[in-house]
């Protein structure tokens, strides 16, 4: 992947052979995140040629924040480098009041909020978004410090549910081919065919957790403490953490009768026949399906 002191882009085969590993099946059209960034828009002109390739039409979404000056002016040029570039394009407006704490958890789930239902409101079922392996790594020492469990610290999934806890319509899935392949070979890729990106000021804003947990990582002189070794890590957690997800799926077929008034019947022997590992996630499982939730409840610091 290296070549010197840089890197080499990502390849079309290198990107088909991602896509085919993600069987994605036969959508007549997808959907992808851009924000402006180099990651966004390296996937946004790999997934073009890979969507021409198989006959797929691509549409593009840009979420304007508003929470700076220049978002509006930003998404608009987004749109005029996609209409150069003959790929449909549209600009969602996240409008309201705007939070002035936790700032970046609040952006993150009103762009999935405004492009899944937009998805949904058209008949999209895939998303694909530009989280790549530096993502990766910061996402998991970020959990790790916050004293994460197996299923916060395997990470981003590559295929996944959209990350909002409750939602009025059938949403589309997450997609997340790039979640091997580092920022800088992204980068790369714009670069070769002479493209622009947007710069993001707030990625250097060190009152956000991730920018310096990203310090971290680029300054740290560990051997080991770098994104591909730690992105690695997440990868062997989630095979972990799909270990215990059958079991416990295993677990609630043997010990639990659902009923159709909205209780369910715990066998008592499951306390002594499952690991105490177990034993938590299927009683967390329990009350989601009961609740009726996306995801599962966590039953405080000892189960995350």
């Amino acid at each position: 992947l290296e070549q010197g002191a840089g890197y080499l882009p990502l390849t079309f085969e290198e990107f088909n052979e991602i896509m085919c590993s993600l069987d994605i099946g036969e959508p007549g059209k997808v959907a992808i995140g851009v924000s402006g960034g180099s990651d966004s828009m390296a996937l946004s002109f790999l997934l073009n040629d890979w969507c021409i390739a198989t006959d797929i039409e691509l549409v593009a979404l840009t979420v304007d924040h508003g929470l700076r000056e220049t978002s509006t002016k930003e998404a608009t040029q987004v749109a005029k480098w996609f209409l150069d570039e003959n790929i449909e394009h549209h600009i969602l407006t996240w409008r309201g009041d705007k939070p002035e704490s936790n700032i970046q958890n609040a952006a993150r789930n009103a762009r999935y909020e405004l492009m899944g239902s937009w998805c949904a409101a058209n008949d999209i079922t895939h998303l694909f978004l530009a989280h790549h392996q530096d993502d990766q790594a910061e996402t998991f020492l970020i959990r790790l410090f916050r004293g994460s469990g197996v299923d916060g610290l395997s990470g981003m999934r590559r295929i996944a549910s959209l990350p909002l806890p409750d939602t009025r319509f059938d949403m589309p899935h997450l997609y997340r081919p790039l979640l091997n392949i580092p920022k800088k070979r992204l980068t790369e890729n714009l670069k070769l065919d002479d493209r622009n990106w947007i710069d993001d000021p707030s990625n250097e804003n060190t009152n956000f957790a991730r920018v310096n947990v990203r310090n971290l990582i680029g300054t740290s002189n560990i051997d080991g403490l770098n994104s591909q070794r730690i992105s690695l890590t997440a990868e062997r957690l989630n095979r972990v953490r799909g270990f215990l997800e059958d079991a416990t799926s295993n677990a609630d077929s043997l010990y639990v009768v659902y009923h159709k008034l909205g209780y369910a019947v715990l066998d008592a022997v499951f306390f002594e026949k499952l690991h105490e590992e177990i034993s938590l996630r299927l009683l967390s499982l329990i009350l989601k399906k009961i609740a009726d939730k996306k995801y599962r409840v966590y039953l405080g610091p000892f189960d995350n």
